[in-house]
């Protein structure tokens, strides 16, 4: 999968900014299915607009719908790096494309923020940033 690098990551003072990953169930920006994707994309578009390199990693579902989404390569919504991994459970939303992502690239985030109460994301955000 393809990363994304934000062009404009460093201003006239020098500073680049963190480098955030918003970890979230589901993510279609202007189609949610509930709240918690929406405030999770909306502090990530801010704090993006802030000057920091925001990602956002979540899967091929709208809630329990799945959608058509890119999975081999990341995209940009509003200044936001969005990675789609497949899900293999819609009800608990497990995706090990997404766990093994985490556990290869968490070192290179200065946070990982998970929004995902109950849900396995939690536990990969959790064992992925103990590793590093």
């Amino acid at each position: 999968m393809q990363s994304c690098v934000r062009p404009d990551s460093v201003d006239e003072d020098g500073f680049g900014g963190m480098k955030v990953l918003q970890l979230v169930y589901s993510c279609v920006p202007g189609s949610y299915r509930g709240g918690i994707p929406k405030i999770a994309f909306e502090l990530a578009r801010h704090q993006a607009k802030l000057g920091h390199e925001i990602h956002i990693c979540t899967t091929n579902y709208n809630s329990s719908i799945p959608v058509d989404v890119p999975l081999d390569r990341a995209v940009w919504h509003d200044g936001v790096c969005i990675h789609y991994f497949k899900a293999t459970s819609r009800r608990r939303m497990r995706s090990p494309a997404l766990q093994q992502y985490l556990h290869r690239n968490a070192a290179s985030f200065d946070v990982i923020h998970s929004h995902n109460i109950f849900l396995p994301l939690n536990s990969y955000a959790a064992q992925a940033k103990r590793a590093t």
